[in-house]
């Protein structure tokens, strides 16, 4: 026979530690189904508190259950929307042509071209120089070694073919970002940008040249909004500009 205490939540079962009128927590374990709805979700751009409302849990049980879900959809969203900002901006899409301009090429009201023509460079992209082969100079003994495959338990030096080097320069040319890049190539990001550094700065180039002409064609064709971003960025033009001075 079962013995009952009383407490001040009601009558207790003795040992079983369950008061009546308190529920023990639900432990919440993701089924395939319910990762692969995190994944597709994650990767049309859900925000992550309406597929937590659709798994009625809350973020952080999302977060903590479905992490590499989360990972994996954005790794494949992400990329997809800079060609497709790229594409817009060709089709004729001002917005599109400005947010790239400025997030893509360095392009802001603060940054016009100096009298000598210099332009900021990329920020996603640091400055390097290269030789007539097309391969990085190397001006201390630490960078040498660090390429060099010498050595017991070295790790293989990655091997450059063209249609490698020629694949990254087209992608990066049509606005495809590094993610994108390195995924199509089969490599790491760190390994991309190491080795194929001097492609993605052509490819980046060229993707920018197209955006600048279509921004250009755009201010003779009479659009307000190019016209005014234009000569703030490539003109220096601002409100508090002093023509008296």
């Amino acid at each position: 026979m079962e013995k009952y205490r009383k407490t001040k939540h009601g009558l207790n079962v003795t040992g079983t530690g369950l008061r009546s009128g308190r529920r023990r927590r639900r432990v919440f374990q993701a089924t395939n189904l319910q990762r692969n709805l995190v994944r597709i979700m994650a990767t049309n751009g859900e925000p992550l508190e309406r597929i937590a409302e659709l798994l009625d849990i809350n973020l952080p049980t999302l977060r903590k259950h479905c992490s590499a879900e989360l990972r994996s959809g954005a790794l494949q969203s992400n990329p997809s929307m800079d060609m497709r900002l790229f594409e817009r901006a060709l089709a004729g899409d001002v917005s599109a042509m400005l947010t790239w301009l400025k997030c893509k090429a360095g392009w802001n009201e603060h940054s016009a071209v100096t009298a000598t023509g210099d332009e900021p460079s990329p920020p996603w992209l640091p400055i390097r120089h290269f030789t007539q082969h097309g391969s990085p100079e190397h001006s201390g003994p630490s960078q040498q070694s660090a390429l060099s495959t010498s050595g017991s338990g070295a790790r293989p030096r990655f091997k450059l073919s063209t249609e490698q080097r020629m694949a990254v320069r087209a992608l990066a040319a049509r606005g495809a970002g590094p993610e994108h890049i390195a995924k199509k190539i089969g490599i790491r990001q760190l390994t991309l940008r190491a080795q194929f550094a001097m492609e993605l700065n052509i490819g980046r180039t060229q993707a920018n040249a197209a955006v600048v002409q279509r921004l250009y064609q755009k201010c003779l064709q009479g659009n307000v909004s190019a016209m005014i971003f234009w000569l703030k960025c490539r003109a220096g033009w601002n409100e508090n500009l002093n023509l008296a001075a």
